[in-house]
């Protein structure tokens, strides 16, 4: 367990870049599951259970993109929904672009998801 680790699982992005300007070429250790991240509140919501925490990730270069939730719109079909397609749906501006930059590939989130969504408020990281 490293010091970089910690700080990701903390949440804080601000101590995440310090290290990763003095630690150039580590990687974190920790493995990331999808579960770690989103919280399935019922079908077709998915929410983002530790935004510091995607942030903090993301300022570490983690690509997050294979991560991928499942949703259930109805009872014989199910959609797979992006961690960054749940971060834009969401507001968080902030560590979209951080995803972005560490090479996650923009990708909408299925129609069904935006339908259901609409109408709520942004948040910001």
């Amino acid at each position: 367990f490293e010091l970089l680790d910690a700080a990701i699982l903390l949440g804080e992005a601000v101590a995440v870049a310090k290290l990763m300007d003095r630690c150039i070429g580590r990687v974190p250790l920790r493995v990331w599951r999808v579960w770690d991240l989103l919280l399935d509140c019922g079908s077709p919501f998915l929410v983002l259970a530790e935004p510091a925490v995607v942030h903090a990730a993301a300022c570490a270069c983690l690509n997050l993109s294979s991560l991928t939730g499942v949703i259930f719109p109805d009872p014989v079909s199910h959609l797979d929904v992006p961690l960054l397609g749940v971060v834009i749906q969401e507001g968080y501006t902030e560590i979209a672009r951080a995803m972005v930059r560490a090479g996650a590939p923009l990708t909408p989130l299925p129609s069904v998801v935006g339908r259901q969504r609409a109408g709520e408020t942004s948040r910001s990281s």
